[in-house]
């Protein structure tokens, strides 16, 4: 399974067409919204069409109609050649899923999906269920803090606490929760196969510049470097933040020039960090495989086994090292005593440089 990211930029992309109104760009609230920016659709009575490749799709973002009734149903909602379905919207200013549509024949095949008749509606995000024939070449993939791919370890804890932001805009942590942790021997594997991103293509398709890889989760309030992010072998630190506000979209970590292979990225505790506070909601990157079929398969958690197996076995090198040192000294030193008291016994002189036990101990 594989899960497609379309931010509020590489969504108009499959904005097919609208009518009763239009769409801009809402960038007021900042980080609140993914990526810093969000789509406005239509203003009364709304008609649009979004297109894509998957088995479903979800859309996250809010009501803006001040005139919509709370909980109110709209005239529904057309797939491909489907029959309309009655969805029911919620006006509110908090960013959450408002549509999940129904799973979708696996297939390669584009969906078009049209609202009909709906109010002004804030899209902030959306989120595409890719099949076995989705081509991923290109595509921004999501893994959320509860997928299985992430590997944890140590004491961390699910958060499903509703961020706030300016002007009152609240969003719901992506997936419904992250995870949180704050325990200073707390730590996350993460194996992908990811690629560069073709930033060329990008900037003419006019499509979000995106990262190979890239974690993200809620900033603390407590200042200080707060994880250590090893990739490959190479150990990077956390971007710094502004610990007098708190961002819902914090962008932790990301590294862009990798070369299309698997990779092993490990989140730990700085030793040297002041602020033991992290949390966790989604992480995404660019694939370097086309579909899920060559999607390579990873143990991350064999990963952190071994990292603890390792530090167990340390830990019992020391242990040994402490017990059995001692006790090799003190056999050394009675086997030389033995010595000496049988050759005194014996009426053997002693010899030069010979020294006595007392001056041993």
């Amino acid at each position: 399974m594989a899960s497609i990211l379309l931010d509020d930029i590489a969504l108009t992309q499959h904005l097919v067409s609208i009518s009763g109104g239009d769409w801009h760009t809402a960038d007021e609230n900042g980080s609140i919204y993914l990526g810093g920016s969000a789509i406005v659709v239509g203003v009364t009575h709304v008609v649009f069409t979004l297109n894509f490749t998957g088995t479903s799709i979800a859309l996250y973002g809010h009501v803006l109609s001040d005139d919509f009734p709370t909980n109110d149903t709209v005239n529904g909602v057309v797939i491909d050649t489907w029959t309309s379905t009655t969805i029911s919207l919620r006006q509110d200013n908090t960013i959450d899923l408002w549509y999940q549509s129904p799973i979708l024949p696996d297939t390669n095949d584009t969906h078009t999906i049209t609202f009909d008749d709906f109010p002004t509606m804030l899209i902030d995000y959306a989120v595409v269920s890719a099949g076995s024939e989705t081509i991923l070449t290109g595509q921004t993939l999501l893994v959320d803090n509860t997928d299985p791919a992430i590997a944890y370890q140590g004491d961390w804890r699910t958060s499903t606490a509703i961020v706030a932001a300016a002007n009152a805009t609240t969003r719901t942590p992506v997936g419904g929760s992250i995870y949180e942790t704050i325990d200073g021997k707390a730590s996350a594997v993460f194996q992908f196969s990811g690629t560069a991103i073709d930033k060329t293509f990008c900037i003419e398709t006019e499509a979000l510049i995106g990262t190979s890889v890239a974690i993200y989760g809620v900033s603390t309030t407590q200042e200080g470097v707060v994880m250590d992010y090893d990739l490959d072998g190479t150990v990077f630190k956390s971007r710094q933040y502004n610990a007098s506000i708190i961002d819902p979209n914090f962008l932790w970590f990301e590294k862009d020039d990798l070369d299309p292979n698997n990779h092993t990225l490990i989140m730990s505790f700085s030793p040297k960090s002041t602020a033991n506070n992290f949390t966790l909601d989604f992480i995404t990157y660019k694939p370097s495989f086309t579909t899920l079929a060559d999607k390579p398969e990873f143990s991350p958690q064999s990963i952190l086994k071994q990292g603890a197996l390792k530090s167990q076995r340390t830990l019992n090198n020391i242990i040994v090292g402490s017990v059995v040192g001692p006790c090799l000294i003190a056999l050394l030193l009675f086997t030389l005593w033995l010595w000496r008291k049988r050759r005194a016994s014996s009426g053997a002189p002693m010899l030069k440089g010979d020294i006595s036990f007392a001056e041993l101990v």
